[in-house]
């Protein structure tokens, strides 16, 4: 009889902790795509920045504040579900790159760098960047009408 609780016992521990590794792994991975999207969402919003500011001259600095003003980029995609921000940046030169920044804890770093292959290292910050593009994920229609806005003939 206690044979027979002890091996029950056994059984259910064992399935618990199947289950908590597979909701661990599966929580991981959510955590994982969630931060590729906002990635991704942060290059679109600065490569809209940049067609935006690429004429004037003055290479002003992206914030996420003017990232949302233009409308297409929410407060949300900053946050870093690892924890902290991604930070925007452009680096205006020849050629221009934009690039999205982000710390991760000792604990994620290698993880983060074997998943998504950042452009550089530097401590636990990993930077993405890219060469902007003259229009975004627009359909041609779109892109017609964002020329006519913002005439944007840049670099």
């Amino acid at each position: 009889m206690l044979l027979d609780i002890l091996l029950a016992i056994a059984i259910t521990s064992s399935v618990a902790a199947v289950s908590l590794h597979s909701y661990f792994r599966y929580y991981h991975q959510v955590e994982v795509n969630q931060l590729s999207d906002r990635i991704d969402n942060v290059f679109e919003s600065l490569n809209v920045f940049y067609n935006v500011n690429c004429n004037g001259g003055m290479n002003p600095i992206p914030t996420v504040a003017n990232l949302v003003a233009l409308g297409n980029y929410s407060i949300d995609d900053s946050f870093n579900p690892f924890g902290g921000v991604l930070t925007p940046s452009i680096v205006w030169g020849v050629p221009t790159r934009l690039q999205v920044s982000a710390t991760f804890s000792p604990e994620d770093l290698q993880s983060m760098i074997n998943t998504f292959n950042p452009s550089i290292v530097a401590g636990n910050t990993l930077t993405w960047s890219r060469i902007p593009s003259s229009f975004t994920n627009m359909r041609k229609g779109e892109q017609q009408i964002y020329r006519n806005m913002y005439m944007a003939e840049c670099n």
